[in-house]
């Protein structure tokens, strides 16, 4: 994701979609194409039979919500002068929690502290970078992405046991195909086709075979750790952008985002670290699925998942 924020510049973005939502659409339309083409592939090796949800419903919500998360990252990378300004993003490891404690869900006691020394290095990046609406308008986009993303991640929890990562993937690279297709087809119909920037259009197939990759490894690694460890390691993500962007862009590095993103990065790390003390308390019976506490209002019926 960090490779896809460096990549995907500001500059070579907002300067045509803003004014041409057609363009934006067209562009997700091409990551989601190649998104699909890459499940696609895995999901035919596995046979025919692979493609039959058992939970439709959840597939179909997961997909609505990420395809939301993919639109609220965009529209933050465009409404922002900075590249730092998107990381509002990773916000979601505070509404997830948040939305576990809503639910009754527990988390180890310093999980909080973590999530919230994060959010505080997030927030002191974009307060840095704040100059205009446009930037005002940008939080507001990457707060929702960060949100959204909270949510996705729930859902997921449940899902990863009935449906396998790869199903998962390619219902949801399917959906975002529809969805920014449809809506390409109509505002080219709207207003006007416009041919694509050749540069644009090798950037989002890069991408699409990227959110392939980081999909699948963020699929499976609901197999392997608690979900709450997993909407923290976003945290991570301002220190990979600023050393990405410093490597390919030869943006220099400003010591107060450096601050920041080091901040940020250290909340992730007091969720790990305070996660696997609590750990290694509990007495071990199988690794592999014990976070997952299905609660009573949803069901646990049986589910197939690679061994």
């Amino acid at each position: 994701y960090a490779m896809y924020t460096v990549i995907f510049q500001v500059e070579a973005f907002r300067t045509h979609s803003i004014n041409s939502p057609y363009t934006l659409f067209f562009e997700l339309t091409i990551l989601h194409f190649i998104m699909f083409l890459t499940f696609l592939a895995f999901c035919l090796a596995q046979g025919k039979g692979y493609f039959r949800c058992n939970k439709p419903w959840f597939i179909l919500l997961r997909s609505v919500t990420a395809i939301g998360v993919l639109v609220f990252y965009s529209l933050a990378r465009v409404w922002t002068s900075d590249v730092d300004n998107s990381m509002l993003y990773s916000t979601d490891a505070f509404w997830l929690v948040f939305l576990l404690y809503l639910l009754k869900i527990q988390s180890p006691k310093g999980v909080w502290a973590g999530v919230i020394i994060g959010t505080l290095g997030i927030l002191f990046i974009w307060a840095l970078d704040f100059s205009s609406v446009h930037d005002l308008v940008g939080g507001l986009f990457g707060t929702l992405s960060g949100v959204l993303l909270a949510i996705t991640i729930f859902l997921t929890r449940y899902m990863v046991r009935r449906d396998p990562p790869l199903r998962i993937g390619f219902y949801n690279s399917l959906g975002g195909l529809i969805f920014f297709g449809i809506g390409s087809m109509i505002l080219g119909y709207a207003k006007g086709w416009e041919l694509p920037v050749v540069s644009a259009v090798s950037i989002m197939i890069v991408s699409g075979f990227m959110w392939a990759l980081a999909l699948f490894f963020f699929l499976e690694a609901f197999y392997f750790t608690e979900t709450h460890i997993i909407g923290a390691i976003a945290l991570f993500l301002p220190i990979f952008t600023e050393t990405f962007n410093w490597a390919i862009n030869r943006e220099p590095l400003r010591w107060p985002t450096l601050i920041g993103s080091l901040i940020t990065g250290a909340g992730g790390l007091v969720v790990i670290v305070v996660s696997y003390l609590n750990d290694k308390k509990k007495p071990h019976k199988s690794k592999k699925f014990e976070q997952f506490e299905i609660p009573e209002t949803i069901d646990s019926d049986e589910h197939d998942v690679p061994n």
